[in-house]
């Protein structure tokens, strides 16, 4: 029987799980949720798999790597002659070491991580979605005929250190972000504060006025050459 995440009204979709306990690898159900406050910055899409009732207190802690599969010789081991399997997928991960480590995906490199190295924690979900992330892409139902291909990919993102160098990205990413904010303090106030999306969606409030009157100092240059105020 397929397990469900969430059993209100919100539209479900089939992911396929690698357990944390290292039991069966199988399909469960997920729920899509509108993003909201808190479910962290790996998704900046307006709708997002809900992972919490799995990944708990650390759903915000979650990443996730892009990979596609087809019938291309040039996609080496990422090649698949079932049509089923072609598309683009998320594998969603973490290394919170609020979860234990993940006995399945353990069974997949067959050896246990040596001290120092990160490894996947808690449940790893694979979701399948049609279209480029973030440009109108569709969740769609994941086949349980991925495993394999998954495992693959799982082991190889293993021994690429993969999760060490994501890591390394993000904290000099986190750093960059830092020095902008300080530079651009106007920008990112308006940005954090919701005054640019109230702004564009004609939602404004008296508070945003100061916010949004700030940036009207700011310009923008083009690829041309030539320049243009940030608020157009």
């Amino acid at each position: 029987m397929m397990e469900v995440g969430n059993s209100n009204n919100a539209i479900q979709r089939n992911a396929l799980i690698f357990p944390a306990d290292g039991t069966t690898v199988r399909l469960v159900s997920y729920s899509i949720k509108q993003k909201s406050k808190g479910d962290g910055s790996v998704d900046f899409y307006d709708y997002l798999p809900d992972l919490r009732p799995w990944l708990e207190t650390a759903f915000p802690e979650r990443d996730f790597a892009k990979f596609h599969v087809d019938n291309s010789p040039s996609m080496e081991w990422l090649q698949s002659g079932n049509p089923d399997t072609w598309g683009n997928y998320c594998l969603y991960y973490t290394t919170s070491s609020k979860l234990p480590v993940n006995q399945a995906c353990k069974d997949v490199i067959k050896s246990d991580p040596p001290t120092g190295r990160l490894f996947f924690r808690g449940d790893v979900f694979l979701v399948k979605h049609k279209g480029n992330l973030g440009l109108g892409h569709e969740y769609i139902d994941t086949p349980q005929t991925m495993r394999d291909i998954t495992a693959k990919f799982i082991k190889h993102m293993y021994e690429n250190e993969s999760l060490e160098k994501k890591l390394e990205s993000d904290r000099v990413y986190e750093r960059e972000w830092a020095k902008h904010k300080l530079r651009y303090p106007d920008i990112y106030s308006a940005i954090e504060t919701g005054a640019i999306e109230r702004l564009r969606t004609r939602q404004m409030k008296e508070d945003d006025l100061p916010r949004i009157v700030a940036l009207e100092r700011y310009s923008v240059i083009l690829p041309d050459g030539s320049s243009k105020h940030l608020l157009g």
